[in-house]
């Protein structure tokens, strides 16, 4: 038998998603949704959704990336919860990334408000990181070296000298834009 021509689209566009390839990964992406016929088992549909919504905003599109997450939202919601709690948050953490691109302050604090509800289901790995607001994909609390290593490798990915800027200075830019 043969793979359906949308899994190699899907197969495609992850390879250049783990590349950081974003422009091919949207291209690839696009192409699977656009011949995707029926939804795949599981949540592989709305995992594909995410990277492309990911790769949209690492675009600087954060217009495509809102509307395609908001569509998940609305027809997936209740499916995720059951199946993929965790997925679920990621897509309200990426819809808040989106609306704050694009300087919707408000919407952002809807989505981050809906990120909590889904966290406070998701089961902590131990006891100690039940009261975490963030947790990494091990179920642990992200610790402040984690948060660094991200900055830093987005530091290093925008050809910014990650040795001259660190967190303190995202927090302070962040700041200064919100105010």
């Amino acid at each position: 038998g043969e793979f359906p021509i949308c899994s190699l689209y899907r197969f495609a566009g992850n390879g250049a998603y783990w590349k950081q390839d974003y422009v091919n990964a949207i291209k690839y992406y696009e192409l699977y949704f656009a011949n995707v016929d029926n939804r795949e088992m599981g949540t592989n549909y709305e995992e594909i959704a995410n990277q492309l919504a990911v790769s949209y905003l690492f675009s600087n599109k954060p217009q495509e990336a809102q509307a395609l997450l908001k569509k998940i939202v609305l027809s997936e919601s209740e499916k995720l919860d059951k199946e993929n709690r965790g997925l679920l948050a990621i897509i309200y953490h990426n819809l808040g990334r989106s609306e704050m691109l694009m300087n919707n302050i408000e919407s952002a604090k809807k989505a981050l408000e809906k990120y909590l509800e889904v966290r406070k289901k998701i089961i902590p790995k131990s006891k100690k990181d039940k009261d975490a607001l963030f947790i990494n994909q091990r179920g642990e609390r992200i610790k402040s070296r984690g948060i660094e290593l991200m900055v830093k490798k987005s530091y290093d990915k925008a050809g910014l000298n990650s040795k001259k800027y660190g967190v303190h200075t995202l927090r302070h830019t962040c700041a200064t834009i919100l105010y």
